[in-house]
């Protein structure tokens, strides 16, 4: 009984460590660049979007388009041309998908932070989520 009970702990430990390793790696490859780089690029091919900008995170695309001109009274058709494409192309995504100026503004400054590695993954999720309720879906 006494090796078992000393071995029991080890094994516990262990497996704390390999749950606190589990919980780090996640966030490290949590953002996708060449997913957001790809949704940008799906989402320009749409016609009337001028620029996209997008957070890819957790399996979640959160993009922002810029319409401009006459193209703005087509925004409901657009968001939903977007969507499907991103839908087509990253099926298992959860994808929100925006025209609003200032959402765009909002996510083109988060979108700086992540590549300069200014933010954390906590501040960043953060701030997505708070986006993503502001863009309704």
């Amino acid at each position: 009984m006494g090796c078992n009970d000393k071995a029991q702990p080890e094994n516990t430990s262990t497996k704390g460590q390999g749950q606190a390793t589990a919980q780090t790696v996640p966030q490290e490859p949590a953002f996708d660049r060449r997913g957001a780089e790809r949704a940008e690029a799906i989402a320009k091919r749409v016609r009337g979007v001028d620029q996209a900008v997008a957070v890819v995170m957790d399996r979640q695309i959160s993009i922002a388009a810029k319409v401009s001109g006459f193209q703005r009274f087509r925004l409901k058709a657009i968001r939903r041309d977007v969507h499907h494409r991103l839908k087509a192309s990253f099926p298992g995504h959860e994808i929100h998908v925006t025209t609003d100026k200032k959402l765009f503004w909002e996510l083109e400054k988060l979108k700086a932070k992540v590549d300069r590695g200014a933010v954390s993954f906590r501040q960043v999720k953060q701030q997505v989520e708070k986006i993503n309720k502001d863009m309704k879906g």
